[in-house]
């Protein structure tokens, strides 16, 4: 039995019990939380305050069947809190259960690597080496390989000659990174196409990871890649229209206005947003400035200032009559829920009107040929209007119905249509208009999947959606069940660590 002193971990004893092993592998954690306190004396309080972001009125509910865990991120976490090993749970070894890598030095060509014995790695059948013996730098290990032949990459797709792939790719990166900083420093003297489509495709990546990727990963890459843009902008011979490099360094300042609106800082997010005009101008590109007046009145509308996001959306209006991108739907989708929120349910109406028509008219421009976050989906456009919808006094139920629709188009949607921020937003304001119309037990199920997200994800706007549930909860008559204290007590437990802190 696991000591009841400390921090809890499932025993040795109670992981060989085969009842364990079939409750592991088919993710059944009522049984296994069961087991925990039966065999192991774990109370629900021990087992929550080991796996992070889980509480001990979410373990009560799986327990009794009332809950259950779906989230792969969440099957990830308690497998590290507690201690359960990756191959039991059906996921790949966890970080604390892989040796570290191996530091041997000076193997002789055609050695056996050591860290390739020890994880039991082989080449693949039917891969035919050629030449001689490939030795590669990763990290401090010497690596040696029988070639550079792909299909070597291993068995599962997890290591690459025995090395982990997550540590080849975020090398990769990294040498990217410095490819174009090189490429900026040798070139500032004079800027010509293969720069320019350097830093294009840079902001293509950039863009098009954005909505799926925590800002973790992306915020060093955006940081690195306007500084290099204002560099190219300040070079003193540019043998390509500056046209070309002022698109591009708007682009850049958006996604950095974004991203400092994600982590909670709305006055670094508007300087970003004006710098982002300011580029956009230059360019004389319409579809920059009608795409950065939307950010600037969605930067505006998540801080409270909802008159002010009105105005923004009404400044882009001009240069709206001139695009037929999807900024334009974009800016009048961002109109409608500053207007809802302010109690203007007409216009509000109006402007989700305007945006379908907007649709029906697009004709894809240099924004959404980047993709991503520069472009606006259908998707994204349902949860937009399912945003304003809920607002209006006696409209619960359409906003309900919206919201059902933008996070089925979500589901079914390409890759490159998915955002796990705007999903989640769907999903709270689905919880909001549930609970509106007294359905408790239906908002904490939408709200399920958000609440499961990992702390790297839990952006601004994601966490005063899900606030709004809260403080509906305290407010409504339904805040004085225990099921309405569990779920507060789930939501303060989510807000309590942000992606702000995963970038401490």
């Amino acid at each position: 039995m696991s000591s009841a002193l400390g921090p809890y971990t499932v025993s040795p004893e109670l992981l060989a019990r085969e009842d364990m092993r079939s409750a592991l592998a088919t993710h059944d954690f009522m049984s296994v939380f069961l087991l925990m306190r039966k065999y192991d004396g774990a109370s629900q309080d021990r087992i929550a305050s080991q796996v992070a972001g889980m509480t001990q009125g979410r373990v009560s509910k799986i327990m009794r069947g009332e809950d259950r865990v779906a989230s792969f991120d969440v099957i990830e976490r308690i497998s590290d809190g507690l201690r359960v090993p990756g191959r039991l749970l059906r996921l790949a070894p966890r970080p604390w259960e892989t040796p570290a890598p191996s530091r041997a030095t000076g193997l002789e060509p055609g050695a056996s690597n050591p860290s390739m014995i020890q994880s039991g790695m082989r080449r693949p059948a039917g891969t035919v080496p050629h030449g001689r013996p490939v030795h590669l730098l990763i990290g401090s290990s010497l690596v040696v390989a029988e070639s550079f032949d792909d299909r070597a990459r291993t068995m599962d797709g997890d290591r690459w000659y025995g090395v982990p792939v997550q540590q080849v790719e975020g090398l990769v990166t990294m040498a990217a990174r410095k490819a174009l900083r090189f490429a900026v420093a040798v070139g500032s003297d004079t800027v010509g196409p293969d720069t320019i489509d350097l830093v294009h495709d840079e902001v293509t990546r950039l863009a098009r990871a954005y909505p799926v990727s925590p800002l973790s990963t992306i915020l060093g890459d955006l940081v690195d890649l306007q500084e290099a843009t204002f560099r190219l902008l300040e070079a003193r011979q540019v043998s390509t229209p500056q046209r070309s490099l002022y698109l591009l360094a708007g682009a850049v300042s958006g996604m950095l206005a974004k991203a400092s609106h994600d982590v909670g800082q709305p006055q670094a997010a508007m300087t970003q947003a004006r710098t982002a005009y300011i580029c956009a101008d230059n360019a004389g590109h319409d579809g920059l400035k009608v795409w950065t007046r939307g950010l600037q009145s969605m930067i505006a509308y998540w801080a409270g200032r909802h008159r002010e996001a009105v105005q923004y959306a009404e400044l882009g209006a001009d240069p709206a009559q001139r695009v037929r991108g999807t900024a334009t739907t974009w800016l009048l989708a961002q109109e409608a829920r500053s207007w809802a929120v302010l109690g203007a349910a007409e216009q509000a109406e109006s402007a989700i009107t305007r945006a379908d028509e907007a649709r029906e008219r697009l004709e894809p421009d240099e924004l959404d040929e980047f993709g991503g976050i520069l472009t606006f989906t259908r998707p994204r456009q349902l949860y937009y209007a399912a945003d304003a919808r809920i607002w209006v006094d006696g409209a619960s139920l359409r906003a309900e119905e919206t919201a059902s629709e933008a996070i089925a188009a979500y589901e079914h949607a390409d890759i490159d249509e998915r955002s796990f921020s705007d999903e989640a937003g769907a999903r709270a304001d689905q919880a909001w208009a549930r609970l509106t119309g007294g359905n408790l037990e239906g908002a904490a199920e939408s709200l399920r999947p958000v609440l499961d997200l990992p702390a790297d994800q839990r952006i601004a706007g994601i966490i005063a959606s899900v606030n709004r549930i809260h403080t509906a909860l305290r407010s409504g008559p339904a805040g004085e069940t225990t099921a309405a204290r569990d779920l507060q007590q789930e939501i303060e437990a989510f807000s309590a660590v942000s992606a702000a802190a995963a970038l401490r």
